[in-house]
């Protein structure tokens, strides 16, 4: 408890967006850098950075996941079981925190990725520092279909693309286990009190930026007071 204690107070100029995916966690963290020039931290690109370091820890569980095959990681994987080992992956905050700590501590940093709210509290100073968005089933199907067409488009004509073999069935898989995911992180969130909004398509990617900017912004203003003008 202390050392996470220790590790809150390195990290008061970290803004937390968790959640599962398909809520537009990452095009409103990119957003809210840009627009208050602070740091950008998304977990999805660092993947393998962070999947060459779990090896290197002798991470066996993470060993026999990058050794199936697209077939057996979601056509022959039970969705509760993918569902338990994502949940697992955001209850691991080890990497995620080492990053941040090696990080610089202005500008302000906006971490994204698919954290838990039990994994991000005890590194809270205030719960206005944090903020969860879960898609509604509906919508995460419409936002999965989307991609699943772009990245169609784009990544034809590499011959390395690992296609799914059963493209509805994949898709289906990942609802499914998205839909899991998202009945744990807000289950978690009402009984630690965490801000958590769900995603249903009513506000557009702008209104739900701005509620997300709405939220952090009292500890925005409360972190940028303490700091010595330049």
């Amino acid at each position: 408890m202390t050392e996470q204690r220790t590790i809150a107070e390195k990290l008061t100029h970290v803004l937390w967006i968790g959640g599962t995916p398909g809520a537009g966690k990452s095009s409103i963290c990119q957003f809210i850098s840009r627009i208050y020039v602070f740091l950008d931290y998304r977990v999805d690109p660092r993947q393998r950075d962070h999947s060459a370091r779990r090896l290197a820890q002798k991470d066996e569980q993470h060993r026999r996941w990058l050794q199936k095959n697209m077939k057996q990681r979601w056509l022959e994987t039970p969705t509760d079981v993918l569902a338990q080992d994502f949940i697992q992956a955001g209850q691991d905050l080890s990497l995620v925190l080492e990053d941040l700590l090696a990080m610089p501590t202005e500008p302000m940093i906006v971490a994204e990725g698919n954290f838990m709210p039990e994994a991000v509290l005890p590194y809270l100073s205030s719960p206005q520092q944090a903020i969860w968005l879960v898609p509604t089933k509906a919508f995460n199907e419409y936002a999965r279909r989307t991609r699943f067409e772009e990245q169609k488009k784009r990544f034809h004509a590499i011959s390395t693309y690992p296609a799914p073999e059963d493209p509805e069935r994949h898709l289906r898989a990942l609802v499914e286990r998205d839909a899991l995911i998202t009945c744990h992180v807000k289950a978690q969130a009402q009984r630690l009190q965490l801000p958590c909004y769900e995603i249903d398509g009513s506000r557009s990617l702008a209104e739900m930026t701005e509620l997300v900017e709405q939220h952090f912004y009292p500890y925005i203003v409360e972190h940028m007071s303490k700091l010595k003008p330049l």
